[in-house]
């Protein structure tokens, strides 16, 4: 068997490591002619959207999935035409835009911080009034690992404002005072049978995730379950997806999910 990789990083190179006891043989598309995983499967080395390189990365594939959310959703999209792809394009189309998954987990009754979509300074104050200060400015894509994120704390302050000096489109959301970050790993098979891995209690450095351990035993662990299958139901998802949640008076908020394999299962 054949899977094909968008993204030759730690996570990819980690998936080649499980899959070779299992005969599986990866092939990796990443612009980095020195990433990590191609050690250990074929590598093309080109841009994520470049035609040829998808069609290389295709030929023969039983199956393509992507080991980060930041490579062209075109491009993934193309390549579901010709070979599939898991998981699918939507769920990576929905988590492309920070408002559409809040707006997603809110429909499906998994409870999220405040938040507003903002692209003024207008629009920041009224989300200020509505949400209230301290809160957090999120680009509405490409960010990651802390990036791409500011703490407004004074609408008066300089620095609160620049962010929308770019004329990208923002999201404002509260700012959560949390007792601690949890996630859930969970898998659906083509068939529907969904399974879950234990609970991880998450500890972040400078936006970056520095240790999780495992807790089979979590009080969070049902209700994070539930919030998992009604995500992976929704999509009609085949694949592998995590949720990270802020754990508040011992309720859950979803802070975002993740449409591939996960930082917070390394363990």
């Amino acid at each position: 068997m054949i899977v094909a990789i968008l993204g030759g990083g730690q996570l990819a190179r980690m998936m080649a490591l499980a899959g070779a006891p299992l005969g599986v043989r990866c092939r990796f598309l990443d612009p980095a002619p020195d990433a990590c995983a191609f050690p250990l499967g074929e590598a093309v080395v080109a841009a994520y959207s470049d035609p040829a390189a998808l069609e290389r990365l295709a030929a023969g594939a039983d199956v393509v999935t992507y080991e980060f959310e930041n490579v062209g959703l075109a491009g993934v999209q193309s390549l579901a035409t010709r070979v599939p792809v898991r998981p699918a394009p939507a769920a990576l189309d929905v988590k492309q835009d920070r408002l559409r998954e809040k707006l997603l987990f809110t429909e499906l009754g998994i409870p999220v911080p405040p938040f507003e979509a903002v692209s003024s300074t207008a629009d920041l104050r009224r989300a200020a009034q509505r949400i209230g200060l301290p809160l957090v400015l999120k680009t509405r894509s490409m960010g990651y690992d802390g990036k791409g994120q500011w703490i407004v704390r004074c609408l008066d302050d300089p620095a609160a404002v620049a962010p929308l000096a770019a004329g990208r489109p923002l999201l404002a959301e509260q700012f959560v005072a949390f007792q601690r970050e949890v996630s859930i790993i969970a898998v659906r098979s083509a068939a529907g049978s969904i399974a879950c891995y234990p609970v991880a209690e998450n500890v972040h450095r400078g936006g970056i995730l520095s240790l999780s351990v495992s807790r089979p035993h979590d009080p969070a662990s049902a209700t994070a379950r539930d919030y998992a299958e009604r995500l992976l139901r929704h999509f009609d998802y085949v694949g592998v997806a995590a949720i990270e949640f802020f754990e508040v008076g011992g309720n859950l908020l979803a802070n975002e999910f993740a449409p591939r394999v996960h930082n917070s299962g390394h363990w």
